[in-house]
């Protein structure tokens, strides 16, 4: 039986590419105070921002329950086909711990889960890889194997206009360092040791694309093994670090050229952010 993926909607995966590959995807939830919104389902990014800039509450986020994980995972492996379920590190969310739980209840059912330290949008390129292997007949323990080795080849980096939602999540980690010190710099960001940690500092959105840039050829000094373009809400900005990279890395296999944020990240970025979400070439 062919191996069937399963990832969260923090992967920000197309959904024409979801649908190409097969890939399952269990969806969190954003709520302004008694509102509650599945991420990518009865909320989009334009209506998520409207609210986010004209609502007292600041939203929360939450992953979804052990009985959501476990409606997915009996529809697609009920059959007894194995299923690779990839998330979240459970540093930044509950998600995989949700995951567990759904596991346990349903020991009929043939679940492997990759190892926790994948980081946001990440996730979704370890599962368009993981599905990639699925088509190709691989075996489910040999797709763990898979992810969890490009996993630690996994970067995300990103900058975002304030710090204020990352403060107000409690998702600041390491960047708390800049705090009251930004003045008219944009932080740059990352994941690593499975917190949000400082790269650097810039003074405008053209520098930020440099530093991204050179964020990539740092970590990738052989190429990408696949990339993707984030930005929350800002077309003009994702475009133009989309030129960038098609220029120098010419990616090829599904470049994901234009992630949009869903309500969840977005809910920690806020309006503007950029990004990049890459697997580096061995």
């Amino acid at each position: 039986m062919r191996v069937h993926i399963v990832t969260d909607s923090t992967a920000c995966l197309p959904t024409d590419l979801a649908i190409r590959y097969n890939i399952g995807v269990v969806p969190l939830h954003v709520a302004f105070g008694t509102d509650e919104y599945t991420d990518g389902i009865d909320i989009s990014p334009t209506q998520f921002h409207q609210m986010l800039e004209s609502r007292a509450e600041h939203p929360v986020t939450s992953q979804p329950s052990p009985a959501e994980f476990a409606d997915l995972y009996s529809r697609v492996g009920g059959d007894g086909s194995p299923i690779v379920s990839i998330h979240l590190c459970a540093d930044l969310s509950g998600t995989l711990a949700s995951a567990r739980m759904a596991i346990e209840q349903h020991p009929d059912l043939n679940i492997h889960l990759t190892t926790d330290g994948a980081p946001p949008v990440g996730i979704g390129l370890l599962a368009l890889e993981a599905a990639r292997a699925a088509s190709n007949g691989a075996q489910a323990e040999d797709i763990v194997r898979l992810v969890n080795e490009l996993a630690s080849r996994t970067y995300v980096a990103f900058m975002v206009p304030t710090l204020e939602y990352l403060r107000k999540g409690g998702r600041i980690g390491g960047a708390q360092a800049f705090l009251g010190s930004l003045l008219s710099f944009k932080p740059i960001l990352h994941f690593e040791n499975r917190r949000v940690e400082p790269v650097t500092r810039v003074r405008s959105v053209a520098k930020s694309r440099q530093a991204l840039m050179t964020y990539l050829r740092e970590r990738a000094p052989n190429g990408v093994q696949s990339v993707s373009v984030l930005h929350a809400q800002d077309e003009e900005i994702r475009a133009e670090l989309e030129a960038e990279v098609r220029d120098e890395f010419k990616p090829t296999e599904d470049f994901l050229s234009d992630v949009e944020l869903g309500p969840v990240l977005a809910t920690h970025s806020g309006r503007g952010a950029l990004g990049l979400a890459f697997i580096a070439s061995p």
